[in-house]
C-alpha cells in the first residue's frame, strides 16, 4: 500500500501571511499622544526630552515618561500610561507645499477663483491620501507663495483657501505671515475657525528681506495670533526657509531675534 501523500495548499500560506500582518499591525502599531507646546517645552526644560533634532522636515528625540507626575496635568499622565514605562522614540513630520498657492499666478489663462480652488482641491486630496495612516499630532504643513525676491503683486489671497487649507490632515499649519505682502492676513483668522486640536505655525521673521526683525516686532506678531486662537496653538516659526534667500550670518541673526521675540511674547503670555 503507498503511503497517503501530503498535498499543500497555497491558500493556507496566504491565510497564515494575511494573520501575521494584522498581528504585527496590531501589536506594534505607532502610538501618538497630543502634547501642548507649553508642555512639551516644559519637559526640554526638565530634562525629559534628550537627542532632540530639528532639521528641514522633521522633529524628533526622545520622551522619558518617568517622572511626569509634577509636570503634566493628570488627564495628559493618563494618556500616557498608555506607551508604558521608560524613554519613547518621537518624530514630526513636515509636508512642504509652497506649489498649493504659488500655482495661482502661473496657470494660463488665468482661472477664476472658483476654478483654482477646484484645482486646489484635487491636490490637497492627493496630500491627504498620502498622510493616511499618519495620526494629525506627526503631521506639521507648510505652505508659501514662492520664495522669489519679486512684487508679488498676483499672489492669490489667504481668504480664497484658507478653508481648504484646514482640511489638510495636519496638526499645524505654517504660512507665511511676516512679508509686507501677507502680514496683514492674520485678519483671516479671526474669521476662520481653527479646528479643536490644530496649531498655526505664522512666519514671524521673514526671509523676503536682508533687515533684521526687531525682538519687539516678533513678539508683538506672535501676541496678534495668541489673542485669535489661543497661546497653545501658536508657534512661532519663518516665513520659508531661510538657506539660499538670505546671507548664513542674516539667517542666524533673523532666528536668534526669532528666539528673543518669542521670549518677550512668553511673559505675558505665561505671567
Amino acid at each position: 500500500m503507498e503511503p497517503k501523500q501530503r498535498t499543500f495548499s497555497i491558500g493556507y500560506l496566504v491565510i497564515a501571511l494575511v494573520a501575521m500582518v494584522i498581528l504585527q499591525s496590531v501589536l506594534l502599531a505607532p502610538h501618538a499622544e497630543n502634547l501642548s507646546y507649553s508642555e512639551f517645552k516644559t519637559l526640554v526644560k526638565k530634562g525629559k526630552v534628550s537627542n532632540l533634532i530639528l532639521d528641514k522636515q522633521t522633529i524628533s528625540g526622545a520622551l522619558s515618561t518617568e517622572g511626569l507626575e509634577t509636570l503634566l496635568p493628570k488627564e495628559k499622565l493618563e494618556e500616557l500610561k498608555r506607551l508604558g514605562g521608560g524613554t519613547h522614540q518621537f518624530v514630526t513630520a513636515r509636508v512642504d507645499d509652497p506649489g498649493l498657492v504659488d500655482w495661482w499666478d502661473m496657470l494660463k489663462p488665468e482661472p477664476s477663483v472658483e476654478a483654482y480652488r477646484q484645482f486646489a482641491r484635487l491636490r490637497i486630496d492627493a496630500v491627504n491620501h498620502a498622510l493616511a495612516g499618519i495620526p494629525e499630532e506627526s503631521v506639521r504643513y507648510h505652505l508659501c507663495w514662492g520664495s522669489w525676491h519679486g512684487p508679488h503683486t498676483h499672489d492669490l489671497p489667504l481668504e480664497h483657501i484658507i478653508d481648504l487649507i484646514l482640511e489638510v490632515k495636519a496638526q499645524t499649519y505654517s504660512f507665511e505671515a511676516a512679508n509686507v505682502r501677507h502680514e496683514h492676513e492674520w485678519r483671516v483668522w479671526q474669521n476662520a475657525k481653527l479646528p479643536p486640536g490644530k496649531m498655526l505655525m505664522p512666519g514671524v521673521v521673514s526671509h523676503a528681506t536682508n533687515l533684521v526683525e526687531h525682538p519687539q516686532l516678533v513678539a508683538d506678531r506672535i501676541l496678534r495670533y495668541a489673542a485669535i486662537v489661543g497661546r497653545e496653538n501658536v508657534v512661532a516659526g519663518t516665513d520659508c526657509g531661510l538657506g539660499g534667500r538670505v546671507h548664513a550670518d542674516l539667517a542666524w541673526a533673523k532666528l536668534r531675534t526669532l528666539a528673543e521675540g518669542a521670549r518677550l511674547a512668553s511673559q505675558p503670555l505665561w505671567p
